[in-house]
């Protein structure tokens, strides 16, 4: 796993949202991300679905 990659469980949920705080202070919002899958998300508001199950 690499260092910035994260896991969230979710239990019984099929989404969630997320917000991201990047080191300059600017935050992104991404809602609705589909559970079980692997997303690349890129500063300033990139989203690349990886692997999705």
């Amino acid at each position: 796993m690499h260092p910035k990659e994260q896991h969230f469980g979710l239990g019984e949920d099929n989404e969630v949202s997320v917000e991201i705080r990047w080191s300059n202070e600017q935050v992104f919002t991404v809602k609705n991300l589909a559970s079980n899958a692997s997303y690349e998300i890129t500063y300033p508001e990139t989203i690349k679905v990886i692997n999705k199950k």
